[in-house]
């Protein structure tokens, strides 16, 4: 194992907004966890478990609240090492950087940084440098035969490790590491020739997105209805997008998708809220409303209720078009509970915005990687 996050403290385990921004931050430092860890400070077997996750671990965060003074004994111990003042900062001796409320020390093949949390507070300095380089990347409707051994090539060519996962059918997320000496920058540019209008690089998809607008200033808006905002919560969530982000409608009701996006009284009464005709209107009347160039548009039945014979719970229509480029609406048939399908249809108007303006998006490869 590489990357290993222990939270000592189950206080913390949850408060799962915090947890979040703790699992963020790490990642943003190390480029990847392999492992999350959650140990009770009254575990009698607490030093066993350090030991146990340190052994097998090349790079060790360990995060606490209330067990900051505890964890450093039991890392001095571990280091056969004694505590010391260093600058008015109690710290093992070994420790070869520290801050407040932060210290990083070797252990054999292991970093181990031991840092100091509180909640509604800043996360203390990371202290670990990435061990290794990882190319993070999205393959965008790269589904095909020919494709898939493509990739199979570039990545047994260059003798790297990957990770994948497919976040909706057609958005596969790629970690690969693992990269010998001269090997990265052919990597990329392999990629780069191989799926050129299909590759992004990056770790978060809508940042990707978002970054691409600003560069051409672009503006996008939404029209969402069972995803309740969530679309344009993922967008809004990058800094800067003012620039190209006016609003958005949240459309629930019915009497909102007319009075607000315009929508057809006839086009409700003869297809449904939840249908092609609709998102069509809607990706129309949030372009015209938010005076925008491209848009994304959501209407569909999340659960766990609300589903027909006809229209089934994870029914979704969804749909993005672009000014100076191309429309598509889909129907899904989404599986999960609510708030899972909510999720995957997010993704999916993400997948929809990025195809319907190729151009855009694509054959784009960024100075700065994940180093």
């Amino acid at each position: 194992m590489i990357n290993a996050l222990i939270v000592v403290g189950k206080n913390i385990k949850y408060n799962h907004l915090f947890m979040d921004y703790l699992e963020r931050k790490v990642c943003e430092k190390l480029g990847h966890l392999d492992a999350i860890y959650h140990l009770d400070k009254n575990d009698p077997d607490l030093f066993l478990s350090l030991e146990e996750i340190i052994v097998k671990s090349k790079n060790v965060i360990i995060a606490t609240r209330d067990a900051y003074s505890l964890v450093s004994k039991i890392i001095s111990t571990l280091t056969d090492d004694s505590m010391v003042v260093k600058d008015g900062i109690l710290a093992p001796s070994k420790a070869i950087k520290y801050h407040h409320d932060s210290y990083l020390l070797m252990d054999q093949k292991s970093a181990i940084n031991v840092i100091k949390i509180k909640e509604h507070m800043d996360i203390p300095p990371i202290m670990i440098a990435p061990s290794m380089q990882t190319i993070s990347f999205f393959l965008i409707d790269a589904e095909n035969q020919l494709e898939k051994e493509q990739l199979k090539n570039i990545v047994k060519i260059n003798d790297v490790t990957v990770s994948m996962t497919a976040l909706v059918k057609g958005v596969l997320f790629v970690k690969a590491y693992g990269f010998k000496h001269g090997q990265y920058d052919g990597f990329i540019q392999a990629l780069a020739f191989g799926f050129k209008d299909k590759v992004l690089f990056g770790e978060d998809l809508s940042h990707i997105i978002s970054e691409r607008l600003m560069a051409s200033g672009v503006k996008v808006t939404c029209a969402e209805s069972c995803t309740g905002g969530l679309i344009a919560s993922e967008i809004v969530k990058n800094a800067g997008v003012s620039a190209i982000f006016n609003g958005s409608v949240v459309s629930y009701a019915n009497e909102i998708k007319m009075k607000t996006l315009g929508v057809q009284v006839s086009t409700l009464t003869s297809h449904g809220a939840v249908s092609v005709q609709t998102v069509y209107e809607m990706l129309e009347g949030a372009l015209s409303l938010m005076d925008a160039d491209m848009a994304i548009a959501v209407s569909g039945i999340a659960g766990p209720t609300g589903g027909s014979k006809e229209k089934p719970v994870g029914t979704i229509y969804i749909g993005a078009k672009s000014r100076q480029g191309e429309t598509f609406v889909e129907k899904l048939s989404l599986k999960g509970d609510r708030i899972y399908i909510q999720q995957q249809s997010v993704f999916w108007g993400l997948k929809l915005l990025l195809l319907s303006d190729k151009k855009l998006f694509f054959n784009f490869i960024p100075k700065k990687l994940d180093k």
